[in-house]
C-alpha cells in the first residue's frame, strides 16, 4: 500500500536530465536478462486537484541502450522500434485513481501502435519546486507493434520510470 498525496494544483515541466525509464525483459528463451534504458525528451503534469492529474511525457526512441551497441542498433531498427518512422515513444495519461490506499495512472502509449497502460505510482515525494515520482508496470511489446525476433526475445517488458518534475 502506498501512503502520499499529489503535488499543490498546478503546472509542472518534466526534468529530462532527472528522470529515467528503464525497462528490464528477459531473452534467449527466457534465460538471459536484458535492461536498458530510454531519455525522457519531454512531458508535463497538471495537477487540477488533492485527486485529479494529468500526465503526459515523450521518449526519444533512438536513445535506447543496454550497454551492447549491438543490441542498441537491432532494438533501433526497424526489426523493432523502427526510430526511422517512429521517432518518439509517447505517454497520455486518460485517469488516475486513488483506491485501497494505492495510486494508479492509466493512459495510451504509443510506440508502433498504441495500447492502454497502467502505472503503479510507488512513490512521490514532495520537494521546495516540485516533486519526483517513481511508477512501474508491465508491458506486452506485441501490444505497442513491436513484434521480431519470435522466441529469442521476450514478450513482456518490465518498466520503470522515476521523473523529477518543476513547477512551470
Amino acid at each position: 500500500m502506498t501512503s502520499f498525496s499529489l503535488p499543490p494544483v498546478g503546472s509542472y515541466s518534466l526534468d529530462p536530465a532527472g528522470s529515467t525509464i528503464t525497462i528490464a525483459m528477459r531473452a534467449m528463451l527466457g534465460v538471459l536478462p536484458v535492461r536498458g534504458t530510454f531519455a525522457l525528451a519531454s512531458g508535463h503534469v497538471d495537477v487540477r486537484s488533492a485527486t485529479d492529474a494529468s500526465v503526459s511525457a515523450v521518449a526519444d526512441a533512438a536513445s535506447f541502450t543496454s550497454g551492447i551497441a549491438k543490441r542498441d542498433a537491432h532494438v533501433t531498427s526497424a526489426d523493432f522500434l523502427d526510430v526511422a518512422h517512429h521517432p518518439v515513444i509517447t505517454f497520455n495519461s486518460t485517469e488516475l485513481v486513488h483506491a485501497a490506499g494505492e495510486w494508479r495512472l492509466r493512459g495510451i502509449l504509443t510506440a508502433l501502435e498504441s495500447t492502454p497502460v497502467e502505472f503503479a505510482i510507488s512513490s512521490l515525494q514532495h520537494e521546495a519546486d516540485g516533486f519526483t515520482a517513481s511508477a512501474h508496470t508491465r508491458l506486452d511489446r506485441e501490444s505497442l507493434g513491436v513484434r521480431g525476433q519470435g522466441l529469442k526475445v521476450g514478450r513482456h517488458l518490465d518498466v520503470t520510470i522515476t521523473v523529477r518534475a518543476t513547477a512551470r
